[in-house]
């Protein structure tokens, strides 16, 4: 007679998904029909199970835990373990084990945040919607299954952070509510030089005590936190103001402008002034190509405002993917319009002196001053649309 049912599904990701994703390994349900026991070890694996059903046990590194219906755990298999299900009350799992790209670095930060392997969520329904839809992914394997599996397990990590209340239920003990204060006075006051003696006065804490739980709370120590929020704004002023660097760095709580290249540098991997370079050219450079395709086929102005939202969002590293499919995007619209507009070619640029005037300005264009790596792509969609007119 079995002792167990389960449905489980094994997983061999693509080479591209275990360079890149996260990626399932094995996911499925248990069913226990009576007692049984499971022991593994030095498994390069993280295990997350939930607990629908019933009771038992876990044992990780030597120490116990009874487990209860709506329970969830988070583990490391590298560590050597065992769970068994009662004999009272046999349990029903649903369960993953997955791996990937930073796995262990993502577990090393959970166990460092005092958070619990073993937890009960407040609703556990959003751990088994996520781990239902990574069942049916692996089933039907349709396309980008392997993506939509990253962000379900991604998912089911955030919430282990979220529903693990390990901090907030030691809130009267740790200090919660003194830390997120001085987080919310580092938002607000990131312009004064503020250091760690400050807030040790400020809110009567020490700032020993202070740098340890501020870190558990954000994942980052104080200044590395003061210092992303500086040049967060700094990076605003610069897009879309023109105050010179100094005025800026001042503004921003760093009154030495060399130390806030410095620290600039550091997180944005260019200076101050590149940075500003380059944002001042890629709105010119969009807004000239949205105008000229607005001009010349009539494609709605809209496009424009939804692209310049999008590149507000963006990090360097994107630009050329976003040239290149915003550039596509255009093309196809005015290869349709001009199909459906006979006359687009006669009443644009019929005159040969206008054709030789408006190549001239093309290479008279800013995006001729873009970095390398972009200019090929904003080049190439100039030509593109040069090609569409006729010209």
């Amino acid at each position: 007679m079995k002792k167990n049912h389960s449905n489980r599904i094994i997983s061999t990701p693509s080479a591209y998904a275990r360079s890149h994703y996260l990626y399932v390994q094995e996911t499925g349900t248990l069913q226990s029909l009576e007692s049984h026991i499971s022991k593994r070890e030095h498994l390069q694996s993280l295990l997350f199970f939930i607990v629908n059903k019933g009771s038992g046990y876990l044992t990780l590194r030597g120490k116990r835990f009874h487990i209860h219906s709506g329970d969830c755990i988070f583990i490391n298999c590298l560590d050597e373990y065992s769970h068994e299900s009662s004999d009272e009350d046999p349990w029903e799992l649903s369960w993953v084990h997955f791996y990937g790209k930073d796995a262990a670095e993502i577990y090393r930060h959970f166990t460092e945040q005092d958070s619990n392997i073993v937890f009960h969520p407040s609703d556990p329904t959003p751990f088994l919607a996520a781990l239902h839809n990574i069942y049916e992914e692996l089933s039907l394997k349709h396309s980008y299954f392997e993506q939509k599996c990253h962000k379900y397990l991604t998912d089911i990590i955030t919430l282990c952070y979220t529903e693990n209340n390990t901090s907030e239920k030691k809130s009267g003990e740790s200090g919660l509510d003194k830390i997120i204060a001085v987080r919310d006075y580092l938002d607000e006051n990131y312009s004064r030089n503020i250091v760690l003696d400050d807030l040790e006065n400020l809110f009567y804490i020490s700032k020993f005590h202070l740098s340890r739980e501020f870190k558990k709370l954000t994942g980052i120590t104080i200044m590395n936190y003061l210092n992303s929020r500086r040049i967060s704004e700094a990076k605003k002023m610069l897009r879309f103001t023109d105050q010179s660097i100094g005025s800026i760095a001042l503004a921003c709580g760093i009154p030495d402008v060399n130390y806030f290249t410095k620290v600039f540098t550091r997180y944005e991997s260019m200076t101050p002034s590149s940075y500003r370079k380059l944002w001042h050219h890629t709105y010119s450079f969009i807004v000239e190509l949205f105008l000229l395709c607005y001009n010349k086929c009539g494609i709605c102005i809209s496009i424009l405002q939804i692209s310049i939202r999008h590149l507000d969002l963006m990090s360097g590293e994107t630009y050329e993917n976003y040239f290149r499919n915003t550039s596509q995007s255009i093309i196809c619209q005015c290869g349709s319009r001009m199909v459906r507009s006979t006359d687009i070619k006669a009443h644009h640029l019929h005159d040969r002196q206008q054709r030789i005037s408006f190549r001239a300005s093309v290479r008279q264009r800013r995006y001729a001053k873009f970095p390398f790596r972009y200019r090929m792509c904003v080049s190439n969609s100039y030509r593109s649309l040069l090609r569409i007119f006729g010209i």
